[in-house]
This record gives C-alpha cells, structure tokens and sequence, in this order.
C-alpha cells in the first residue's frame, strides 16, 4: 500500500485498498484465504506522516501439531509513523504491515485444544482415529 505525499491535504485523507499475497510475500507460516482490505487514515505535519490503519481479512496457518489448516479472521488496527525526507513522494506501508502480520502469528497455532496431532511413526493423524502401526503408548 503505498501514499503519495503530494496528495495529502492539510485536513488528511482516507486511503482505501486491498493487499493481495503477492504484495506482503509471508512466507511458508501464513498465507491469505482472501485480499486484506486496508483502510487507513493519514495525516502530514511538516516533516512527518502519521497513518491509522485498519486491516481486516482471512488468514490461513497451520495446526502445529496435525498440520491441519486453520482459517483466521484478520482484524488489527496500527498506528504507524513515518519521518518524511525531503525529495521523498511516497511511502510504502506494505513492509510494516507485513511485519505486524508475521509477528501476530502465535508460536503454537492448534485446530482445536484437543489436537491429538500426528503419530510420530507412520505421521497418521490422530484426530481421525488410531493408526495402524504397531506403537505402543
């Protein structure tokens, strides 16, 4: 998402748009069941941006005990603020946001707190029913 500092009146400006996966490359950990829709409220004081972001959505992580995929509603608010150069006609939120979304991923993601996860021997999942080989508890 990117702002364009000439267009930003004294009053401030509501910038509106959709990030799609390609745009915040997240990495293996999450990937977007659907386009971030980012509304952000945006203000220039001299020599400083100040951005109100809504971000909302559907994430996509993986069970970290049976690797289940796990649908996640997204909805995060920041507040971002940028010192603006000189010669500088834009600023890039997407590097922020995307660090925001990796660092809202939990360590331990589970399909359901009951996870029995996958046996360690023929990789079965468990939540399914017992597997076939021969491991004993």
């Amino acid at each position: 998402m990117r702002i364009t500092l000439d267009r930003i009146p004294p009053a401030g400006v509501m910038v509106n748009d959709t990030i799609g996966a390609a745009e915040l490359d997240l990495g293996p950990e999450m990937t977007l069941e659907t386009p971030i829709t980012a509304e952000a409220q945006v203000h220039r004081i001299t020599n400083a941006v100040h951005v109100e972001l809504e971000l909302t959505g559907s994430v996509v992580v993986s069970c970290t005990r049976c690797l289940n995929d796990i649908r996640k509603r997204l909805e995060k608010h920041l507040t971002l603020d940028y010192v603006v150069e000189p010669r500088q006609r834009e600023i890039d939120l997407d590097p922020e946001i995307r660090e925001e979304l990796i660092m809202d991923i939990p360590l331990k993601n589970l399909c359901r707190p009951d996870c029995k996860g996958l046996c360690v021997r023929c990789g079965a999942n468990l939540n399914e029913g017992k597997c076939a080989c021969t491991q004993t508890s």
